[in-house]
Parts: structure tokens; sequence; C-alpha cells
């Protein structure tokens, strides 16, 4: 768990640089969300399509969500009202520590029972005292956070600024909105900021970048794609 927080301190260090005002850091794990799901009576044939209607509750309330998973994924109304009562334990326990919640969420006896959601537990409480220990003070368990590709294999984590109306950045999640790069670049109070992107969007469009308080028109500025493989493209300051 010393890689992941070493990425979730960077992650935090970074977000605070730019300083674009509050944040937090969402976290979860995979096994998590398998046992979660599991316990729910979603096969293993069936993650990436649950995933994918949890990975809406931050944009629609949980009973157009549970309407999608019953009708569309095949849930019963008894094993979403169960899921509900799982994925939703931050929205209910807002001010609850990491460590109470995973706890918490042990306390269901047929979580508890899954061996894999024992392990993701176990090893969220970890990474959470690395973080504490890193001095990492954004980040927030939420079981609701969840992403159904297959290369996520342990923790995920996403960050979420608030005053964005919710959207979240998907930071080292191999992708990330254009509009969030715009907002970040026309709000952050830091112009010299450097960005990875793997390609260059209209989105960016008039966005005007100032390194050390001068606007630097005509200069290249490098910058890597870590998705595309590490291709290398340049931003020009006009």
């Amino acid at each position: 768990m010393i890689p992941e927080a070493e990425c979730l301190k960077i992650v935090d260090e970074v977000l605070s640089k730019l300083e674009i005002g509050e944040f937090y850091v969402k976290l979860n794990h995979r096994y998590i969300l398998e046992g979660m799901f599991a316990a729910c009576g979603a096969g293993s044939d069936q993650f990436k399509t649950v995933c994918s209607s949890i990975d809406k509750l931050d944009k629609q309330p949980w009973n157009e969500v549970e309407e999608e998973l019953i009708k569309e994924k095949g849930l019963s109304k008894d094993n979403t009202e169960k899921l509900g009562r799982f994925v939703r334990l931050r929205e209910f326990n807002p001010s609850m520590g990491n460590v109470e919640l995973l706890d918490k969420l042990m306390e269901f006896e047929e979580l508890a029972r899954n061996e894999r959601f024992k392990k993701g537990i176990e090893e969220l409480k970890v990474l959470v005292n690395y973080c504490t220990l890193f001095g990492v003070r954004s980040i927030r368990f939420d079981p609701s956070l969840a992403r159904g590709l297959d290369y996520y294999t342990g923790a995920i984590y996403e960050a979420v600024v608030p005053s964005m109306w919710n959207c979240s950045l998907p930071f080292f999640l191999f992708q990330f909105c254009w509009f969030n790069i715009r907002y970040l670049l026309k709000n952050s109070k830091r112009r010299n900021a450097d960005i990875l992107f793997s390609r260059i969007p209209e989105a960016l469009e008039g966005v005007n970048l100032e390194a050390n308080g001068e606007e630097q028109k005509g200069l290249p500025v490098g910058v890597g794609s870590v998705a595309a493989g590490g291709r290398c493209v340049e931003i020009v300051f006009h």
C-alpha cells in the first residue's frame, strides 16, 4: 500500500499547490465492491455492468440508479435495497472517519463472511494509516466509488472539487474531462502548472496561461501522455 499512499500524497500536493479551493479524494477498493455485489446476488459476470450503474450516484439520485439496476441489470428489489445500504453508507454518515466507516461496513454479517471483501477492508485500513503518516488529510472512504474496468485490481481513488458542481477529477485513472482541465486552468491562482494531456482539445481554446505573473505568448510547453503510451505533444501559449 506504500505506492498507493505515495500517489495519493502527490494528488493531495498537486491540488493544494493549484489553489483551486476545497477538494477531497474519494477512496474505495475493488474487493470491497466485489464483496458488496456478491452479497446482493450479482455474479462476477455482472461486475462491470453493476459498477456502471453505481458510478452514476454522484450525478443521479439513488431511486434512478436503483430503477436502472432492477430494469436493466436484473437485480431484485430486495437486493437493490440491500446494496443501497452498503454503497450509500458514506451518504448516511458524512462526518464519520475513514477507519470508523470501514469498521461499520464490516458490521454487515453478509459482507463479513466474504474473504475477498475482508481483504479489501484490511488493505484500505493500511492505506489510510500510511496516508495519515504522510500527512494526507483529504482522503474520504466512499463505498459508492465504482470503477468496473479490469485493470483496477485494488485501491481506486478519485479527486473531487465541490465548487465544480460535484464534477469529479479521476486523477491516475487515465481520463481527465477537458471541461475540468479548462476549469482548473481558468480558476487556479497558480498559472504555471504542468499538466499531462493525451491530446489537445478545442475546449482549451481561449484559456490564458501565465508563468511568474507574465503572459508567455508563443512559447511551446512540452507535455506527455500517460494514456497514449508516452506520446508527447506541445501546447503553445497564444
